[in-house]
This record gives structure tokens, sequence and C-alpha cells, in this order.
């Protein structure tokens, strides 16, 4: 995951995901994304780095909205897919 990953959670969750094992931080994300509730708050000040990765996201949906999910088919998170492999939750690219 990218180093954001960590910074955005703990922020939000006001858990300690840095002290985490890996099966409790991939289970944590995983039941983060499953909710309704967004994962970024207007009431935090996020870092720079964090701030630059939620700013690719943005652009990514804002491109989705005005010309189809084909002019991003993709988003690539550095070592997140054998993460997901071995929770069960993805497939490797």
């Amino acid at each position: 995951m990218s180093a954001s990953s960590p910074k955005l959670v703990s922020a939000t969750s006001g858990l300690g995901y840095l002290r985490m094992g890996e099966r409790a931080r991939v289970e944590l994300l995983l039941a983060e994304l499953a909710t309704a509730r967004p994962l970024v708050s207007p009431f935090v000040t996020y870092s720079e780095e964090t701030s630059g990765e939620l700013d690719i996201v943005r652009t990514a949906a804002d491109v989705h909205r005005r010309y189809g999910r084909d002019a991003i088919p993709n988003y690539v998170i550095s070592k997140a897919a054998k993460r997901l492999r071995r929770a069960g939750g993805g497939r490797a690219a």
C-alpha cells in the first residue's frame, strides 16, 4: 500500500493502524471499503503526501464522470496485489 494509506486510516478511524499486524490491517481496510462512511474527512488535515494521493484519486473520479470509466480503467497501488490475494480480497494483475 502507499505510504499514505496508514496515515489516512489512522487519521479517520482513530485506530492504531501502524501497530496492527498485516492480517488485521487488511481486515480493517476491507471493512472500511464495505461501509458507506467516507474514508476522507473534511475535518482532518492530511500530510502533503496524503493530500497529493487524494488529489490523484479525485482527478481520476472526475475523468470517470466526464469521459466514462474506460478513460482510466485501472488504478495501481504498489505492492497491494500480494496482500489482497492472501486476504482473499482480490487478484493480482
